[in-house]
């Protein structure tokens, strides 16, 4: 019989590891604006509207038709007038496809519009016949001919080379401000709140043409991708060689019998307390694919549905996760005591509790929460815990 222990990053900051996401914002001013985002920010709108000015630069590029169809690139934009309404379509059916295939979208992880348009525009034999419907359907051919993955694998996301990335940075952090209302505690929870609304009338107040609105929505879109690089970045910069293990903890927990499932990018647990069976369920420093995303619902989406397109593309892919490592839980049959340290049973990560009552009979285990947290916030746990399915009974512990 052995313990488990779910670690959240209650449980890093406890040892005065810098893991907030305030720090995660600290790190992206001083890393990317010197320091002084302030500054910075004022010139944001303007370069916003250079890029507006100068965004047909790769239209021409984008709109390459099949090399059967004789018709002139410029009487192709001519009858395609509105042409970034097919590109924002495009994102439109991708997105509900790939939901409807139960795929992972996190973080905006889907192809390269551009070279999926073509794709689509080669199913099309002639452009006379072009309409948004017909769209659909091509783009459905496409998809169904080739899987979601190879799409990603074969036309990987632009990584915005013609957009300076202090510029990106700079965007990320006011789309992110404007979502949590500065707070970046709820960062994860903010992504499933960015309202492009908001960010056109803050940065760019007079924007109304539905042209410069979609294209400033795909620079936004690019950007989505690039919160994962930075943040892989900045867990990098957290040391935890000087790191002190609490000695109470130590006490505690059996390195080679105990179990952690921690949500934290840091390895605590295996270098400074040296447990051998770990399971970082978002992955590690280190890793190449770091999970972060927020736990609302997804939504249908309609034409030009921005918030809802970036809502669904920034869902945390909590299925895909646990698929990934049903290997872990189908081990945990013999645990007979749960501890939660540090982890604040949010809604998003509440399926991975499901999964575990699952798997482990509660009826028998005892469930210790921290003593850290509040007598109020400790019976909130119990009481999410509870719905999860847990069955057994519940104590506290201390961590000095």
């Amino acid at each position: 019989m052995s313990k488990l222990f779910i670690l959240g990053n209650g449980f890093d900051i406890v040892h005065d590891l810098n893991t907030s996401y305030k720090g995660f914002k600290s790190w992206l001013i001083s890393e990317f604006c010197n320091g002084d985002y302030g500054t910075m920010k004022i010139n944001l709108s303007e370069k916003l509207n250079n890029i507006l000015i100068n965004r047909d630069s790769d239209l021409i590029e984008s709109i390459k038709r099949n090399p059967q169809n004789t018709i002139s690139v410029n009487e192709q934009l001519e009858r395609v007038y509105d042409y970034r309404k097919f590109k924002t379509g495009l994102t439109n059916e991708l997105v509900k496809l790939r939901y409807r295939n139960d795929e992972d979208l996190s973080l905006g992880n889907f192809p390269n519009v551009d070279k999926v348009l073509n794709l689509v525009f080669q199913e099309i034999s002639n452009i006379s016949d072009f309409s948004l419907e017909l769209f659909e359907q091509k783009m459905e051919i496409v998809y169904e001919n080739m899987l979601g993955k190879e799409l990603i694998e074969k036309y990987p996301p632009p990584k915005n080379p013609d957009i300076e990335k202090q510029l990106l940075v700079l965007l990320l952090i006011e789309v992110i401000d404007l979502a949590t209302g500065g707070n970046w505690n709820d960062f994860e929870n903010s992504l499933g709140k960015i309202k492009f609304s908001n960010l056109t009338s803050v940065l760019l107040p007079n924007i109304s043409d539905y042209s410069d609105i979609d294209y400033l929505f795909w620079v936004l879109l690019n950007i989505i991708p690039q919160i994962n690089t930075y943040f892989k970045a900045w867990i990098q910069t957290i040391d935890i060689i000087s790191t002190k293990p609490k000695e109470d903890f130590v006490k505690l927990i059996k390195s080679y019998e105990d179990t952690v499932l921690t949500f934290n990018y840091t390895c605590l647990a295996e270098q400074i307390y040296h447990v051998a069976n770990v399971c970082h369920i978002h992955g590690k420093v280190g890793d190449d694919n770091i999970i972060i995303g927020h736990g609302n619902n997804s939504t249908n989406i309609s034409f030009r549905d921005y918030e809802a397109m970036l809502s669904n593309g920034t869902k945390k892919p909590v299925k895909a996760c646990i698929a990934k490592h049903e290997d872990f839980f189908s081990s945990l049959l013999e645990i007979n005591a749960i501890y939660s340290f540090g982890f604040s049973f949010g809604k998003v990560d509440l399926p991975y509790i499901s999964m575990l009552c699952e798997c482990i009979q509660t009826n028998h285990v005892k469930w210790y929460l921290n003593d850290f947290n509040s007598i109020d916030e400790r019976k909130n746990f119990m009481t999410e815990i509870v719905k999860c399915g847990f069955c057994g009974e519940f104590d506290e512990f201390h961590i000095a």
